[in-house]
């Protein structure tokens, strides 16, 4: 988590939820209002404003973004987006906004920055994204779903940590998500996680902003994966550069709808590339419960594996985890060195005498009468 300079000591400190508010925001039955009290005390007021416009000033000025709003079929769902662009407190808010689709009857908003872009299909968004994003818009951008709507201090921290950390490539945030009753419920998301990326890709590929010049050095996202292109495009940017330049913001950005999960094949065919791309050539992918899956990375090599078991005494302990790993442990060839830090338990000594006279090269004895810890 990374604590953001100047909203963190200006504003009700900028956190997720803790556990008492999470309990208390989800619980079943209860009206969710408590959330949104928590998202109207991040309204930021006139001093805390010019505070955040002072650190952008110190910092050389606040990074420039772009926003790409992919259309649905309801001008309600894009009212609600724009609505929310022009409700942002702080002064900080999107130099572009683009609204890709279908063009929909009604109020586009007040935004200076909108421009209507059209496309018909979900691969023309696509084209049309990377075809802007090509174009000297900012330094990084954002692509949403109409009926997303950003909350009023999500932008202002972003835009804290893309001043204070340049090297970052990719960034994503906490968020919110409405139920079918339209309730809020938290969507918090862990700090950057590869297993849970490639595991459940759509609770962690949504929402990212990304460098544009990264963006367009990589060739944007790719038409033939429209239907996640975000996945597809993280893969890409972490099987050249690794994932040291992502970062999470802990703060909730969007409020969007609930996560879909459903088993995508071109999930499956982005993970076996990946997959296969690092090295693992028999890799299978299979899922297990919709939007869920499980690799299995067909290694060709079975390297021995040390499992160290530091004891004194309790006998008990010991041979419960002894006989667990011994009886459940599918991997074969693995050894076990129990270290024996002075036993003098008459019970203990005996069990780790006869482990020592059976000379099993699996199951082995180190005697370490020395200070531990």
């Amino acid at each position: 988590m990374i604590p953001c300079p100047v909203i963190r000591g200006q504003i009700q400190a900028v956190h997720s939820p803790s556990e008492e508010e999470d309990a208390i925001a989800v619980k079943p039955g209860k009206p969710r209002a408590d959330l949104d009290i928590w998202l109207d005390n991040r309204i930021m007021n006139e001093s805390q404003s010019h505070l955040l416009a002072k650190y952008f000033s110190d910092h050389g000025g606040a990074p420039t973004l772009s926003v790409f709003v992919l259309g649905g079929e309801r001008p309600e769902d894009m009212e609600r987006t724009l609505s929310s662009l022009e409700a942002l407190s702080g002064g900080f808010g999107p130099t572009h906004v683009f609204v890709v689709g279908e063009e929909i009857v009604g109020r586009y908003g007040a935004l200076e920055q909108f421009q209507y872009v059209p496309a018909r299909s979900d691969q023309e968004r696509i084209v049309m994204v990377n075809h802007f994003a090509s174009e000297p818009i900012g330094d990084w951008l954002l692509v949403v779903d109409a009926g997303d709507e950003f909350t009023s201090a999500g932008l202002a921290v972003l835009a804290q940590e893309l001043l204070r950390m340049p090297s970052i490539k990719a960034a994503y945030a906490d968020g919110m998500v409405r139920d079918h009753l339209g309730e809020l419920i938290p969507f918090l998301r862990p700090d950057f996680n590869l297993d849970l990326l490639l595991s459940a890709p759509e609770t962690m590929a949504r929402h990212w902003v990304f460098r544009r010049d990264i963006f367009v050095e990589m060739g944007g996202f790719d038409p033939e994966f429209s239907d996640v292109p975000v996945f597809d495009f993280l893969l890409r940017l972490i099987d050249v550069d690794g994932v040291s330049d992502i970062v999470h913001v802990d703060e909730p950005l969007l409020i969007s709808r609930e996560p879909v999960m459903k088993t995508r094949q071109s999930e499956q065919t982005l993970l076996l590339r990946y997959l296969h791309n690092r090295g693992y050539q028999e890799a299978l992918v299979s899922s297990h419960l919709p939007g869920c899956y499980r690799i299995e990375y067909g290694h060709q090599k079975n390297p021995v594996v040390s499992i160290i078991i530091p004891t004194r005494n309790q006998l008990s302990i010991l041979v419960r985890c002894v006989d667990s790993l011994l009886g459940k442990t599918a991997y074969k060839n693995y050894e076990v060195i129990i270290v024996d830090n002075g036993s003098d338990e008459e019970d203990a000594c005996a069990w780790l005498n006869k482990i020592e006279v059976m000379k099993n090269p699996q199951l082995r004895i180190l005697r370490y009468p020395y200070p531990f810890n």
